[in-house]
Formats: structure tokens, sequence, C-alpha cells
């Protein structure tokens, strides 16, 4: 099978494919979609007879990840045509996909899986969990606030007011995707693509709260949604408090750390831990290169390293810190102080698991105790959180 970036000259049968795996042409996120998002230069494609067999896109974005803003691809419409199903194509696809990130210098990756299971044995882990609330309107009477004023957002234009209360709300956070103009004229015109409404909250003239919110069969869904306050928070438990009349249950997922749920009167019921996004390192030795580091934490670890699809992640690889900084070079050492998979690294790296809770999940293997200290040192378990669905 060959692979290569696609041209536009194959467009059409890249739409083709989504719309069979995914959504219809006519449903009206294909069209903003690939009116609005789509790209060319950023949508793999694999052919085999000179049919398009398999095809994922690469989106670019930017992470907030260990002190650094750094470029990643974010991994969407992974397709694979009916015909070319269970022959392996897709590992293969994606071991195309982390040789062309690794070109465009993107040493880190995500996606959302639909089965996380489908991208274990390809080394995606789990990197981001959220807390899935659905609730019934009436449990939200007593923990309300009607403080502010809210107004409805209708074009891209009005993008300054989310800003705001989103750079509030990711302060303290880790892994987040980065927002400018761009990324919220693009987020809004989906929203509003797809009939959504979009509501921002202002109290003394500043905007304090958002929501990307739809209204389908008696329920309140939320997409997105970002408070720069507890109070800002309550205020829009009140907003859909309000909504009896239409709606008898809402829907919305918080950060993992949230602790809405221990005000709820009944928090046995319609609280969920959502496994939402899967990391992965592209390349070991760039990727821990772009990282920030402690500048008070220094020293060295080599860590061996199996990588199923990335030949060039397979290797003990020494890992030495000072100033801030991490040089890293592939050792041929055959006693490496640690060992794992790259999910497992990735796992640490992203701020998901502690290296203690990897070992003691028999996910990372090594007896010294200062070596796995001093991982946690270097990659402390952080408080991720994203909301990106393409």
């Amino acid at each position: 099978m060959e692979f290569r970036i696609a041209s536009e000259r194959g467009r059409s049968q890249i739409e083709d494919l989504w719309a069979y795996c995914f959504e219809p042409a006519e449903h009206p996120f294909f069209q903003w979609y690939f009116t609005n998002c789509f790209r060319s230069e950023n949508t793999l494609v694999g052919f085999e007879d000179n049919s398009l067999a398999a095809c994922v896109h690469l989106n670019p974005y930017q992470l907030f990840l260990r002190e650094r803003t750094i470029p990643v691809s974010y991994i969407v419409g992974l397709a694979t045509s009916p015909e070319a199903r269970r022959g392996g194509v897709a590992g293969h696809l994606l071991k195309a996909a982390l040789t062309e990130m690794r070109r465009r210098k993107h040493y880190f990756n995500i996606l959302m899986p639909s089965k996380a299971g489908f991208y274990y044995p390809f080394g995606w882990e789990l990197c981001y969990h959220q807390l899935k609330y659905t609730i019934h309107l009436e449990e939200l009477r007593g923990l309300t606030s009607s403080e502010g004023r809210f107004s409805m957002i209708t074009c891209p234009d009005q993008w300054e007011m989310l800003q705001s209360v989103y750079e509030k709300f990711m302060a303290g956070r880790h892994g987040f995707s980065i927002r400018g103009e761009p990324e919220w004229r693009k987020l809004i015109a989906a929203h509003l693509a797809e009939k959504g409404y979009i509501s921002v909250l202002e109290c003394d003239g500043l905007a304090a709260a958002y929501l990307f919110y739809q209204l389908r069969d008696g329920k309140i869904v939320v997409g997105d949604m970002s408070y720069s306050s507890a109070q800002a928070q309550r205020s829009i438990l009140n907003f859909f408090y309000n909504h009896r009349s239409q709606a008898s249950t809402v829907e919305f997922n918080t950060p993992f750390n949230d602790n809405l749920h221990l005000s709820l009167p009944n928090p046995k019921e319609g609280v969920a831990v959502y496994p939402f996004m899967a990391g992965r390192v592209v390349d070991v030795t760039e990727g821990l290169q772009a990282l920030g580091y402690a500048q008070q934490i220094q020293g060295e670890v080599t860590i061996a390293v199996v990588d199923q699809l990335a030949e060039w992640n397979n290797g003990t690889f020494a890992i030495a810190v000072k100033n801030g900084q991490a040089k890293v070079r592939i050792t041929d050492s055959e006693t490496a102080d640690l060992a794992c998979t790259i999910g497992a690294l990735s796992q640490l790296v992203f701020g998901r698991l502690s290296a203690q809770e990897l070992i003691a999940g028999g996910k990372l293997m090594g007896k010294d105790a200062t070596k796995i200290a001093l991982l946690d040192q270097l990659f402390p378990k952080r408080d991720n959180y994203i909301n990106e669905y393409f």
C-alpha cells in the first residue's frame, strides 16, 4: 500500500470515505468541516490498486505541555474502506502518520479514541479524563446563583469575549490547547453550523463564563464550558435551571478535579469518569528535549523504551536534565535504570500518571528508588484538561 499526503484532486474520494464512516455529506458538520477545516496538506491517504483504502487527518494544534507551547498533530477521522478492513491497514496508516508527524517536527500527538483499546497496541494511552455529569435540572435548585447576565454569541467576530474566560479557566491546568483568534473563529463557526447556541455570562462588565450547548429532545447538551470562578459556575447552573420548561436534564463535562459533585444532593447518580483523550510521544529524543523542566531539578536517568510502530523510539535513552533543559542521547547500555513502552512513557510525560503509579501498575519496570523519584521530579503528575473535538 502506498501512503502519501493527499492532493486536491483526491478530495472527492476523501469526502466519500468520511461520509461512509462518519457523517453523511448533507450533515451540517460535514459541510462545515470540508469547507472550513479540511486541508489536503494535513491529510494522509493510503492507496491500493489506485483506490483509496485508508485516510487520516493530522490537524495542527498547539498544546501547553511542561511549561512550553508545543506544536502537535491531532489525529481525527481515521477511516478505512470496508474492503480494506481487518488487514492491518490502520496500523500501517498510523505508522506512516508517525513518520509524517516527525517530519513536521510534531513530536507529540493526541487523538480522541472511540475505542481506546484499539490504539493501545500502537502506543497510544489515555492521558486525559473528565467528569461527565448528567443531572436532572431540579437537583440544581440549591446550587444556583443569579449573579451576572447572560447574552448570546451569534458570530465568530465576538470571539474575544470568550478568550479571557478560557485563559482564567486554564490557569494552573496542563495539556490544554492554546487558542487564539483562528481557533476561536473555527470553534464558534462549527458550533453555530450545527445549530448550537453560545452564551456568555457578564459580571460587572466583564466576561465571567461561557457555554456552547444544544437543546436535544428534552436535554441540554453542553459541548464546551469555562468559568472564571466558582460563583460564575453557579450562575451557569442557574442558567440550566431556568430551562426547566424546555428540558429535564443537562449533560456537561468538567475537569477531572472539579468538586461540583461534592455539593450535589444525589452524587451517586449522574456523575461518571469519562475517558477523553489519548496522547503519544512521536519522537522520544526530540520530544523530551523540547519540554521545560524545573530549574532546581537536575540529574540523569536511562530508560529502555519499546515502540512497536516507530523504530526510532526503540532503544535506551539517557536523559540528562540541568538548568531546565534536557539533553537526550541514545546509549548502547544494556543496563537501563528503567524500562517501559512508549505508551507508558507518554502517560508519564503528559502528566497523567506518575512514575510511582506506573511502577505500581506494572507499566514501568525498575527497582532503583532514586531514579524513580527523579522521574517524578522531572515529570510531576499534572491536572490535564482539553476539550477539543476536531
